[in-house]
């Protein structure tokens, strides 16, 4: 049996990589840039576990319908025991090493065009070498 659907924020925003998955087994799929999915169930009285960072996981029951909309709702206190690392996503709890970041207005001061070149210095255990003159080398 294949449900199709669309995952929205509370502002009626599609949610972008949310994971929909039968609960149970190891079938799932992410929604699309404008939230929609497509998903296969073993029968129709499957249930969906629609779970997103920063959103509550909701579980729904299919009972027969070929098309359900899910609205996820945020919940800021999960989001704050998340660091999103270059890897993936960690919980603070079990991160091991040191974090650093650089905002945006001391990349835009930099006067390098390379993005290398200008996080070099800012952050510990970045270095970068230009091997010449030409731009963008």
């Amino acid at each position: 049996m294949q449900i199709t659907g669309t995952v929205m924020d509370e502002n009626g925003e599609p949610v972008i990589g949310a994971t929909i998955q039968v609960k149970g087994s190891s079938s799932g799929v992410i929604t699309d840039i404008d939230g929609h999915y497509t998903i296969v169930v073993p029968n129709e009285n499957s249930i969906l576990v629609v779970s997103f960072i920063g959103y509550e996981s909701q579980e729904i029951k299919v009972n027969g319908r070929k098309g359900i909309n899910v609205q996820l709702r945020e919940n800021v206190q999960s989001l704050d025991e998340v660091t999103v690392v270059a890897y993936g996503v960690q919980k603070k709890a079990t991160l091991t090493g040191a974090i650093s970041s650089v905002g945006t207005d001391a990349l835009l001061k930099s006067p390098s065009a390379s993005v290398a070149n200008s996080l070099a210095g800012q952050l510990p255990g970045v270095s970068s070498m230009q091997s010449s003159g030409q731009p963008g080398a």
